[in-house]
């Protein structure tokens, strides 16, 4: 997968793949993201 953002944006934006991994890959910092955006739905929803 780092290969392929690699290759896909040039090799010059290394900074960008990190963010992206980042992003992807942490799966902590997804699951609080994920709980908070759940919870927002659920508040609007009352």
């Amino acid at each position: 997968i780092k290969k392929a953002l690699k290759d896909s944006n040039g090799c010059q934006n290394d900074r960008k793949s990190e963010f992206v991994n980042f992003f992807l890959f942490n799966d902590t910092f997804k699951n609080n993201l994920l709980r908070k955006y759940l919870d927002l739905i659920a508040f609007e929803r009352l």
